[in-house]
């Protein structure tokens, strides 16, 4: 893979790891992340792009309010 999706770490999770949001060549894509490397070509389940889009949209409105 020559670059790495934008991934958004969502505010949900534990010591262990955190939700993972990103979109790669047109497909979507979440994960719980854990105490390794993600590799974002091989790990996530599919989601819809609406999904996704809900989720990034929540990320940005948590991020605002916490500024």
């Amino acid at each position: 893979m020559s670059a790495e999706p934008e991934v958004f770490e969502m505010g949900i999770g534990n010591d262990y790891g955190s939700l993972l949001v990103w979109e790669l060549s047109g497909t979507f894509y979440w994960y719980v992340s854990c105490c390794w490397q993600t590799d974002y070509e091989t790990d996530g389940e599919e989601i819809s792009e609406a999904l996704y889009r809900q989720l990034v949209l929540q990320h940005y409105k948590e991020v605002t309010e916490n500024v």
